[in-house]
């Protein structure tokens, strides 16, 4: 069967965007629900309706946007197996038990989640506060879980050489990396609530006061919470440098301090850097004066977040796990079959075969990932280009096949890229 490849973006774009979305809306429901039951906790504890007003319309809010985040995280699933079945395959029997175990807390998550925002008014205070914290404890541990897959993925550790699935798991970054995406998720949430009520309160109407008060409640929140964000992230970053730095290049440190990653850890970091002094100033002038200060800060933060999924992502290339597959599914030191078993070799099977379109565009098929491979003969005769597939720069797997089918893919290449 013949690789699927989606026309202009390319695979990997498409799986970012469904990945970054997906992991959007993950944020908001980890501290949305971490959010609600606190807000619930302070209005049983200080008698304050209005916060169990806020609890009541998150949870609400939650419930419908549990439906949408299900799908999106089904679809990562099945893209992940139609677009790229080897590594699927081995990530999943890798960390077969983290997977299970987060859908188990994911199934845990819903049932919670139903009902808790099904049960106000119809069980006591104290049981609806408990469905409540078994929401937000179970979104917790499913984000945990699956941060244990992406962190292997970027760090796979002494798995490398044990291949034991605990050591999979307990990767380096494991602890760090949790860290530093459990508090967006938090700030996600308040923000997300503030920006919200920011809108609501400036429409005036009968509950404007309600919706004031909850404003300046998420902003103290959000904007206490964000100043923690930069100390968590230069942690996960110095991690990574202490335990990736002393590998093979392109490891995940060379890739995100100079390598792909670096123009968008720069913007993150810009991006974060901008969001803290916005903060810095709403305190200063306070929350009426200067609430849009933070506004703008809550934007610059989202933003931040979703390209520091961009950052982490271009962290393994060009693998898909660090060190062990490159990113057209090949094991390390894996040689592919002749192409088909035929005696005749086909430059065309040999770059179907090596899946060369999972980084590079060919005829307007392909990743986004590597350059176009167009217009090759403006560059290289057959014999450079023979060298320079044997021996290509670091962000790029060599060529590994017999002779003759280097012979014919470098043919192939030649004569179909244009003139």
């Amino acid at each position: 069967m013949d690789r699927i490849d989606f026309p202009l973006t390319g695979n990997s774009l498409i799986m970012a965007l469904v990945i970054l979305i997906h992991v959007f809306f993950a944020f908001f429901a980890v501290g949305g629900s971490v959010l609600s039951v606190f807000s619930e906790w302070r209005g049983q504890k200080t008698g304050d309706k209005d916060y169990i007003r806020l609890a009541r319309k998150v949870t609400g809010f939650l419930a419908d946007m549990m439906k949408i985040n299900g799908v999106l995280g089904v679809a990562i699933v099945v893209l992940s197996l139609g677009l790229w079945g080897s590594f699927a395959k081995l990530l999943y029997s890798v960390m077969f038990w983290p997977f299970l175990i987060e859908g188990l807390f994911f199934l845990l998550l819903m049932i919670f989640s139903i009902s808790y925002n099904n049960t106000w008014d119809k069980v006591s205070s104290k049981t609806h506060l408990f469905f409540g914290l078994m929401t937000a404890f179970s979104a917790v541990m499913t984000a945990f879980m699956i941060n244990a897959v992406w962190a292997f993925m970027m760090t796979p550790g002494d798995w490398l050489t044990t291949g034991s699935r605990w050591d999979a798991f307990n990767n380096p970054i494991l602890w760090p990396s949790f860290i530093h995406m459990i508090l967006p998720c938090l700030i996600n949430g308040a923000l997300f609530v503030f920006i919200w009520t920011y809108w609501k309160s400036r429409k005036g109407g009968e509950d404007i006061e309600f919706f004031s008060k909850m404003n300046r409640f998420t902003a103290r929140i959000g904007g206490s919470l964000i100043f923690l964000q930069p100390l968590s992230g230069l942690s996960f970053l110095l991690t990574i440098k202490s335990a990736t730095e002393g590998l093979p290049e392109p490891n995940p440190w060379t890739q995100v301090w100079k390598g792909l990653g670096q123009p968008f850890l720069h913007t993150m970091m810009t991006l974060g850097g901008i969001a803290v002094i916005l903060t810095i100033l709403y305190w200063i002038l306070g929350h009426e004066k200067g609430r849009k200060f933070l506004l703008w800060a809550s934007i610059a933060a989202f933003t931040a977040f979703f390209v520091g999924g961009y950052t982490r992502e271009k962290a393994r290339k060009p693998y898909l796990i660090w060190g062990t597959m490159y990113m057209n599914m090949r094991m390390i030191g894996e040689q592919a079959p002749p192409a088909s078993g035929e005696t005749n070799v086909t430059g065309e099977q040999v770059f179907k075969d090596w899946e060369c379109r999972a980084c590079h565009t060919f005829q307007g098929k392909g990743g986004s990932i590597g350059p176009e491979l167009v217009n090759l003969r403006d560059s290289y005769n057959i014999d450079e280009l023979k060298e320079f597939l044997k021996d290509p720069p670091e962000d790029m797997p060599p060529f590994e096949g017999a002779p003759e089918e280097l012979e014919a893919l470098a043919t192939y290449l030649l004569e179909e890229s244009g003139n």
